[in-house]
């Protein structure tokens, strides 16, 4: 890289020294021209000035190239630095990787444990499901205390008579008693209806049944919840609190509010 600068600055700099030197020959056309021995003298003078000018130049040339020669091991050192420091970065990363390799295989192994699968399908499948049981609760009717006969096959035709009481005739499917038979207890009743507004109508009606002679202490309900079955009996049980403590008041229950009439 010096050679190369050399090669590019000296013609310049002789170049230059000429120019100098041209400029120095020049003489003022007010002095006259046969002044021989002024002319040898500025001769001279010219060429010791020319001489200095050169040697000047070398000079310069010579510092350019030191420096020349500095910004070349300067730039050797910072390419060994980097070197240094991409090679530093690359152990790191390879270190890291490692080491996030080993958690990856650990937490997936921990992750695809039979026990927590069964975890993660159950809760993506519960809300479904559970979507699915919540409409076919809104058409659930359930009848308590229909007496069951010891050689009953089925309700059907119980819950028939109970709709011919209320003067309504609806269609209603998968009719059966709930839970184990015991001696001198009738389980209760579910049926299914074809329509949510077919319950209601059923339930508005219900308290007709105590003037009726063979279903006098059958109640209907809706198909609760275990959590609305548990709050519909702290609300039973507050509505039973307050009438016996309030015995000149009259308190009654409606859609699940209790009202002071």
């Amino acid at each position: 890289m010096s050679q190369l600068l050399v090669k590019k600055c000296l013609p310049l700099l002789v170049d230059a020294a000429k120019r100098e030197r041209d400029e120095l020959n020049a003489k003022d056309p007010s002095e006259p021209e046969d002044e021989e021995e002024g002319a040898d003298t500025g001769a001279v003078e010219e060429e010791t000035e020319d001489t200095d000018v050169v040697r000047g130049l070398e000079k310069e040339l010579r510092d350019c190239q030191k420096e020349v020669i500095q910004l070349q091991k300067k730039i050797i050192q910072l390419q060994d630095e980097d070197i240094s420091t991409a090679r530093a970065v690359t152990e790191t990363v390879q270190r890291e990787m490692k080491s996030w390799s080993a958690v990856v295989s650990s937490n997936c192994a921990a992750a695809v444990a039979p026990s927590k699968l069964q975890a993660v399908i159950q809760r993506t499948v519960s809300p479904a499901r559970d979507a699915v049981e919540d409409t076919d609760r809104n058409k659930n009717l359930l009848i308590f205390n229909l007496e069951e006969a010891d050689d009953e096959e089925s309700p059907d035709a119980a819950v028939t008579g109970i709709m011919e009481e209320l003067h309504e005739k609806f269609s209603f499917t998968d009719c059966r008693r709930l839970g184990t038979r015991s001696e001198g207890k009738a389980r209760p009743v579910i049926a299914n209806l074809a329509s949510h507004d077919s319950l209601l109508v059923l339930l508005r009606k219900a308290k007709d049944l105590k003037k009726s002679q063979l279903f006098s202490k059958v109640f209907l309900g809706p198909d609760r919840t275990i959590e609305e079955r548990a709050e519909r009996r702290r609300t039973l049980e507050t509505l039973q609190k307050l009438r016996t403590e309030n015995p000149s008041r009259q308190y009654v229950l409606r859609k699940g509010v209790i009202e002071c009439v």
